[in-house]
């Protein structure tokens, strides 16, 4: 065999290879920032349906009265302004203001999941689930009266999703909400 019938066998060229790889990164150039676009929008889903749950689990505490104080009447679920991220069981035996504000908790925070945060103008309120009937009162500042919890990214206006909590304790899953500054 000689050396000019080895020559033109098998193999790619530096062309050919490098053309190969030039398509390679022009591909994974696009869809990187799409898949992370797709995971932003998979943990924002993923925290309002964990708020959900809780606020559930926290209503359902309240109407079975497990693990509540004899005195107490309410059970909640509050979230701080300083920590958004965040959220926090409690009794209590009134649905006031100064009941949210007076930080007891008898649980664990829970922290939500990426670095999804509650955005509700950067106060922290509370939502009271009434031991009685499950009914709800949610107690925030002055000129925050919606009855929407809203989640999504730090310095983000869109990518928002809400849970909605009506007086009777009833919570359903808003997708697309605009977005409130925090």
């Amino acid at each position: 065999m000689n050396a000019s019938a080895q020559k033109s066998g098998i193999g790619f060229t530096l062309v050919e290879l490098l053309i190969s790889v030039s398509i390679i990164l022009i591909l994974s150039g696009i869809l990187i920032p799409s898949f992370s676009g797709y995971l932003n929008n998979q943990n924002v889903l993923q925290g309002a349906e964990q708020l959900k749950s809780d606020l559930r689990t926290v209503q359902n505490k309240a109407l079975t009265r497990v693990g509540a104080d004899t005195e107490a009447k309410y059970w909640g679920l509050k979230i701080a302004s300083d920590s958004a991220n965040k959220y926090y069981f409690f009794n209590s035996t009134n649905n006031a203001q100064a009941d949210c504000d007076s930080g007891s908790t008898s649980t664990a925070s829970v922290k939500l999941p990426g670095d999804v945060i509650i955005r509700n103008g950067g106060t922290s309120f509370c939502v009271f689930f009434n031991m009685v009937n499950g009914d709800v009162n949610m107690v925030k500042p002055a000129g925050t009266g919606s009855n929407r919890i809203s989640l999504g990214y730090p310095n983000s206006g869109s990518n928002c999703r809400a849970v909605e909590v009506n007086s009777v304790g009833m919570m359903k899953l808003v997708n697309n909400v605009t977005c409130e500054t925090n």
